[in-house]
């Protein structure tokens, strides 16, 4: 664990109020030195273009960073370097084997900004802020400096005292010399080129998409950016450093034996290109080919045709579903379904459960998969390892034959893995507006190719919609997302179903239960373009219910009685392609030592097989019984009391009246007489006209039925 936990108050307030912060994870490498993958604290690995407004939004405050780090999963905390926003950039300077290089020592003492000592304890940080310079990479020399495209290991171990001022200039005017000392002084025309930072970014991202580990590749690469100079040389080890083959001390004299011959920058891109990338910062994204103009009229032509007997009897079947029974169906083949859930219900465990069912042949709520197929688990919130704990939750508890027939049907990719967390993004922005991601085809052309599978894919399960768009949660970017998740189900022909977060509006909703579509984040665009769509509910448990009058309270008390678990209700709530399913109750249950599961509750066989609709109006239905019986409770209660205040007042040798009852009962005056009436009519009290001193005219008392009136005596 970091000792930056106990040692907060050293690091210098402009860093710890600053939105920089990471943490990291020590990856160990066999043969070499563990790497620092750094991850955001959402627990998504650093990925994409750095320093661009998709790569700061993940990055968080101080505090934040140290929740990440208190849950144990990482190993420290990393602050980004790069720009602000303010024309400013976040600098630092690594001097590394202090040991080994007596002069960096020396250096290490004059270094400007705030100064800590590295995680190994052999070598020191400096972090600044001030204006960018060209870096100073990975070499021989033990010296690195960076204002962008990286970040650093903070441990506020050995902390100075300075604040981070600008290093620019120490870079610049002590290091750069020492780093490269045989470069020359001056820029040559013939050996060096100028590029824009623009430039920089999209040879970053081109880099990025080709194999760092892939000699040949890297070994071109590094002679298209020899030209470039230090600009070039930093592009390259940056690039190079994605790779468990990466040796700086190879890589420094690599780098030196470069000529630059016959070749430059531009070759990159063309190399990236060939490989499918497209330029994020050009919005050059390739059109389909039109057709000529009379190939579309003819294909208009060949469509305008009237229906026929084909078409009536293709009519009569209906359509497709994972599940179906009858003319009711669960997540339509070729389509797309979104699941609305709050956070933290349970998404992953509830898919998990479906994807059991579906993955065995097994039915949910009375509906069943036609056949036994696979599930595909596309996940970018969490990774293969938490889905493999939720299967091995449901694999404990079958038999062998089904144990091995459940892990041969899932497959999970692990989207968070180094090979695949750079192209998980279904939507990408590219020119500020979303655009489907490079991993869509080749994704359709991998679930193609598993149909010749003993059990092909049938169902695939995207979860969740923010974590798999790099674009906005507004109308553009659920189109788009939408849009590719549809071409993936039309394409493939499975039963696609998107999870996505509920409202922070939604859960005024819950205690009533006057749920709909509404409900989902950024409903109109996704719900609009999806042919099903679910919420997800906590019913809560015996132990801690809600609310006895809560709506969720009395369904739980409806669909699973006598169960004392967590019950989790999926309520369809919308279904265009059939009949609308019926909701389907999960019990939570814990499977040591895995974790919890869900297991299908049977409803009460009056209620099976009763859609949403239905089963509100059932639920209405014993809502207004249960507030009348409480209402009647409520009312016995009262008269019980009147009765007991009656008696008390005619002890005291005085008149009981509405009003002294109501006194007494510490209600307002006449608030006791209906109660007082109900009394009479059941028989408990007696009432008699009588004057009562201070009052006008005659007044109803009230007295306990057998007892003797005790007639008012004047003073």
């Amino acid at each position: 664990m970091s000792a930056v936990l106990d040692q907060a108050d050293d690091l210098p307030f402009e860093m710890r109020e600053a939105l920089r912060w990471l943490v990291w994870l020590s990856v160990p490498v066999p043969g070499k030195k563990p790497r620092k993958v750094p991850f955001y604290a959402n627990g998504q690995p650093r990925h994409g273009a750095l320093d661009t407004a998709a790569d700061q939004q993940y990055l968080v405050s101080f505090d934040d960073a140290q929740a990440a780090l208190a849950q144990g999963n990482y190993t420290g905390l990393g602050f980004a370097l790069g720009p602000d926003g303010s024309g400013s950039y976040w600098q630092g300077v690594d001097l590394d084997n202090l040991s080994e290089h007596p002069d960096l020592a020396m250096l290490a003492e004059d270094l400007p900004g705030y100064t800590e000592t590295s995680p190994s304890g052999k070598g020191v940080h400096a972090i600044g802020y001030g204006r960018a310079f060209q870096a100073l990479g990975s070499n021989a020399t033990g010296i690195e400096a960076y204002s962008a495209g990286r970040y650093f290991t903070v441990t506020a171990d050995g902390a100075g005292l300075s604040n981070p001022v600008c290093i620019a200039d120490f870079v610049e005017r002590v290091l750069r010399p020492k780093h490269s000392p045989a470069a020359p002084t001056h820029t040559s025309a013939e050996i060096l080129e100028y590029i824009d930072p623009k430039t920089i970014t999209e040879l970053r991202s081109a880099l990025s998409s080709m194999r760092a580990d892939d000699r040949d590749s890297w070994v071109a690469n590094g002679q298209r950016l020899k030209k470039l100079g230090e600009r070039g040389r930093a592009l390259w080890l940056e690039w190079s450093q994605q790779s468990d083959k990466y040796d700086p001390a190879d890589a420094a004299r690599v780098w030196d034996s470069f000529t630059a011959d016959h070749t430059g920058y531009q070759a990159i891109f063309k190399a990236a290109q060939a490989q499918g990338w497209l330029n994020p910062l050009s919005g050059a994204v390739p059109s389909p080919a039109q057709p000529a103009p009379t190939e579309i009229a003819q294909a208009i032509a060949n469509a305008l045709q009237p229906l026929n007997a084909d078409d009536i009897a293709r009519a009569a079947i209906p359509h497709p579903h994972a599940f179906t029974k009858g003319d009711a169906g669960l997540f339509p083949e070729a389509e797309v379904t979104v699941i609305g859930a709050p956070g933290r219900e349970g998404k992953t465990t509830l898919m998990m459960a479906i994807a059991t069912h579906y993955a065995l042949g097994r039915p949910l709520a009375g509906l069943a998969p036609a056949e036994v197929r696979s599930v595909l688990i596309y996940s970018g919130e969490d990774d293969r390892g938490q889905y493999a704990r939720k299967a091995a939750a449901q694999w404990a508890r079958l038999g062998t034959t089904d144990q091995a027939l459940l892990l041969n049907n899932l497959l999970i990719p692990d989207l968070h893995s180094p090979e695949l967390s750079a192209w998980r993004e279904i939507v990408r922005l590219e020119n500020r507006a979303p655009v489907r991601g490079p991993v869509v085809e080749t994704l359709i052309e991998a679930i193609q190719a598993l149909s010749t599978r003993e059990f092909p894919p049938g169902l695939a399960i995207f979860e969740t919609a923010s974590t798999l768009s790099d674009a906005e949660e507004d109308n553009p970017g659920h189109k788009a997302l939408i849009a590719a998740l549809k071409h993936i189900a039309k394409r493939t022909g499975l039963a696609v179903i998107l999870v996505h977060h509920t409202s922070q509006a939604a859960a005024s909703s819950l205690p009533d239960l006057t749920i709909s579509e509404a409900d989902i984040r950024g409903g109109t665009t996704l719900v609009n373009n999806a042919r099903q769509t679910h919420l997800v509910v906590n019913l809560a448990s015996v132990a801690d219910a809600f609310p006895e009058s809560d709506a969720r309270t009395v369904l739980r008390s409806l669909v699973a009685p006598g169960e004392q678990d967590r019950i989790t209700a999926l309520i369809c709530l919308s279904s265009s392609k059939a009949a609308d399913p019926a909701p389907i109750f999960m019990r939570w249950e814990n499977v040591a030592p895995y974790g919890p599961r869900m297991v299908e509750v049977t409803v009460p066989a009056r209620l099976a097989g009763r859609s949403w609709r239905a089963l509100r109006g059932e639920l209405s239905g014993a809502r207004a019984e249960m507030k009348a019986d409480k209402k009647a409770e409520s009312g016995l209660a009262n008269v019980r009391l009147v009765v007991k205040a009656v008696a008390d007042i005619q002890e005291n040798a005085e008149q009981p009246t509405a009003n002294k009852v109501s006194t007494a009962c510490g209600r307002n005056p006449g608030w006791a007489k209906p109660y007082l009436n109900a009394a009479v009519e059941q028989g408990e009290l007696v009432r008699s006209t009588e004057s009562v001193p201070r009052s006008n005219g005659l007044v109803d008392v009230y007295r306990l039925a057998g007892e003797v009136v005790i007639p008012w005596k004047s003073e």
